[in-house]
């Protein structure tokens, strides 16, 4: 069985183009192109930037990307350490609170899994305070948008005796027209 760089060097070569051409038609470095077809998959920053141009240039030449990403993965990434999730129920609290009741050789006194550390990571920080940013914004919107209820201190006469924040304000009529003291009759 071949490799997933020597299968996509034989596809490009069966369609008769150099690496450079496959460079210029995915938009991938040449060197890239080339660190492929030698299975040499250090030169990528990470591993999705790898999956990525294994796709495009699988996609490029004709082969099925799927199986090359998959083997790709077998070779080049390590399954994520996951440990099974933990069901808190009356009867697991309860058996926490013993001291070493219902705990095995992985965890502590408390029945927390070894190595566990609660606390916050520091996205859930970062959620939190864009959260709370976000909710003072809109108190602060809507603060402003309902503030026209009250006397308005920049209107003349705001904030007198006979003014309340309710009432509306009175408007005589306009202003006597200017007389001239020489139109006089």
């Amino acid at each position: 069985m071949s490799s997933l760089g020597a299968t996509l060097a034989a596809a490009r070569e069966a369609r008769g183009a150099t690496a450079s051409e496959v460079a210029a038609a995915t938009n991938i470095k040449v060197q890239h192109i080339e660190a492929i077809e030698r299975d040499d998959f250090a030169p990528f920053a990470a591993p999705a930037y790898a999956r990525g141009f294994i796709r495009i240039y699988a996609d490029h030449v004709g082969v099925d990307p799927g199986p090359l990403v998959a083997e790709y993965r077998a070779a080049h990434e390590s399954p994520p350490a996951l440990s099974p999730p933990r069901v808190l129920n009356q009867a697991s609290l309860a058996m926490s609170e013993e001291p070493g009741a219902g705990g095995d050789a992985a965890s502590n006194d408390a029945g927390t899994p070894a190595g566990f550390e609660p606390g916050l990571d520091t996205r859930s920080v970062v959620r939190v305070a864009i959260g709370v940013f976000c909710i003072v914004v809109v108190v602060l919107v809507l603060t402003h948008l309902f503030r026209g209820d009250r006397a308005d201190s920049s209107r003349p006469g705001a904030g007198d005796a006979g003014e309340t924040a309710g009432e509306p304000l009175l408007i005589e009529g306009p202003p006597p027209p200017y007389l001239d003291p020489g139109d006089v009759p």
